[in-house]
């Protein structure tokens, strides 16, 4: 019985012959890339993107497959597509970056697109994301939001925004814009967005002591409180369309957007309340 089976495991390994190539690039499928062997004058095989496994003997004349010694029921597996436009492309990625939150602190100045084999469905693509979306670098992967599973790589020529402090500062100390110069560097390194975003209309403390031209980053600093326990806030009340202006009391520190607990003036019961901005509080939607 044992025999039997490989009998026929090995007869029908020799009737289904095993793929030794893959056939990609863009269309049209020509006859060269099937028979690697051929001589003589080459052929248009298949003109419309293809991405299955196909049998040559579906696309070859009988004479063909006799000529270049091809077995029956060979199979290929061919990835064709349409190439895309690499400068509409890389403008669209360009576009895409100059969207982003983080994008007021680089200067990109050429998209280069790293991958060999584009197709022209990436022209159609709209909504791109971060391979990783803490850090960017010169060396970038786009993800196809509608596609998680397509990435794109790219190379990035640009500069990144820097602050150095101008005078040095003490841990704890309050951080004022004043106290910062602003250059532009060659991004080469991997960059953490947040550095990318700093904020220095926002309260900050240095975390520890700073030196005169010493690169700031978001992990030297701590954010000071918008709010403090027993400050007095202005509160905006939204209920449906109507918008109330009133007063109160912040009964805990608070962050820009984070909950706090607040006492409305004339109020007995304390209300939860977003922090917006130093100093006010909003209620409701």
């Amino acid at each position: 019985m044992r025999l039997i089976f490989l009998f026929f495991i090995l007869l029908f390994h020799s009737q289904t012959q095993a793929v030794e190539r893959t056939v990609r690039g863009y269309t049209p499928l020509m006859l060269s890339e099937l028979i690697p062997t051929l001589e003589g004058q080459d052929r248009r095989v298949l003109s419309e993107p293809i991405k299955q496994w196909v049998r040559l003997d579906e696309y070859l004349t009988p004479e063909e497959l006799t000529r270049y010694s091809v077995p029956k029921n060979t199979t290929v597996w061919i990835d064709k597509c349409e190439q895309a436009d690499k400068k509409i492309l890389a403008d669209n990625v360009r576009a895409w970056l100059l969207a982003q939150p983080w994008s007021k602190g680089l200067e990109v100045t050429q998209v280069s697109l790293a991958d060999k084999r584009i197709c022209r469905e990436w022209l159609e693509v709209s909504r791109f994301s971060l391979l990783n979306s803490q850090y960017i670098n010169s060396a970038l992967v786009l993800i196809n939001q509608s596609e998680p599973s397509q990435v794109l790589a790219l190379e990035l020529t640009a500069k990144y925004r820097t602050w150095r402090a101008s005078v040095p500062l003490k841990a704890g100390s309050p951080l004022y814009q004043s106290q910062l110069t602003q250059s532009w560097e060659p991004l080469v390194n991997s960059v953490n967005l947040v550095d990318l975003t700093l904020d220095f209309e926002l309260d900050w403390k240095a975390r520890r002591p700073i030196r005169t031209e010493q690169k700031i980053s978001r992990g030297m600093l701590l954010q000071a409180s918008t709010v403090e326990v027993g400050d007095e806030v202005m509160i905006v009340l939204f209920n449906g369309s109507l918008t109330i202006d009133t007063t109160g009391r912040a009964l805990e520190r608070g962050y820009l957007g984070e909950q706090v607990f607040i006492l409305v003036d004339g109020a007995k019961a304390p209300v939860k309340g977003v922090i917006v901005q130093k100093g006010v509080v909003k209620i409701g939607t």
